[in-house]
């Protein structure tokens, strides 16, 4: 009888254990790993009106000028690759007026508003690769129509003397962004260029080889696979 009841008192522990347990986990969940959104777009906020976004840029952007500074060789076909949003350009006026959501009518506007400022620390990095005499590229995410808009933007801020801007074609589109950007650098090398830098503010833009340094902007907004 006294097995038969410590068997019992076993299952039925055993049973409330397992319904009570998503719950557990749940709470767990929702209280450790979990921050409130509007108290992450508050973050987000602080983090880049703070000043400490700019001068994280800014730390990486010396990095940027210290490698052309060092391995800079006037006997080679040099280039350096620039991904354009929240790398050369900063749209973060644009995320907070639509409080960080995305709207594909508004942002097509945006884009032909070109009133995207320059990343300064990043316009120093081109600024210096221009005097050095690299060749520059941009490759970008944003499709061929956008190319109008977006070459405006560039010039208008700064970004002049690029040897080629690259814009994602129609057989681009869908194709994931470290496939698409990678396989651009790779046609680049093959018209005889040593990538010597690569710089954007996502992995995607950096992953896939075909450079010979990368260097990452922090972006606290968005994640592109």
């Amino acid at each position: 009888m006294t097995k038969k009841l410590n068997r019992y008192f076993i299952v039925l522990i055993l049973t409330v254990a397992v319904i009570l347990c998503p719950f557990y986990e749940a709470f767990a969940l929702k209280e450790h790993n979990i921050p409130n959104l509007s108290k992450i777009k508050r973050m987000v906020i602080e983090y880049k009106e703070s000043g400490e976004w700019a001068k994280e840029v800014e730390g990486q952007a010396k990095k940027a000028i210290a490698i052309i500074e060092e391995h800079h060789n006037k006997y080679l076909k040099q280039a350096i690759i620039f991904d354009i949003d929240e790398t050369a350009l900063d749209n973060y006026a644009f995320y907070k007026k639509y409080d960080f959501g995305y709207n594909s009518e508004a942002w097509h506007k945006w884009m032909h508003e070109n009133i995207a400022p320059a990343v300064e620390a990043n316009l120093e990095v081109y600024n210096k690769a221009v005097e050095k005499g690299i060749t520059i590229f941009f490759i970008t995410g944003r499709g061929e129509i956008k190319r109008e808009a977006t070459e405006r933007n560039l010039k208008q801020v700064g970004y002049s003397g690029y040897k080629e801007l690259i814009l994602r074609a129609k057989e681009d589109l869908g194709v994931p962004a470290v496939k698409y950007k990678s396989g651009r650098r790779k046609e680049i090398e093959s018209r005889g260029y040593e990538i010597l830098l690569n710089i954007g503010d996502q992995h995607s833009d950096l992953d896939g080889g075909y450079s010979r340094f990368t260097i990452k902007y922090p972006n606290p907004i968005y994640f592109l696979k």
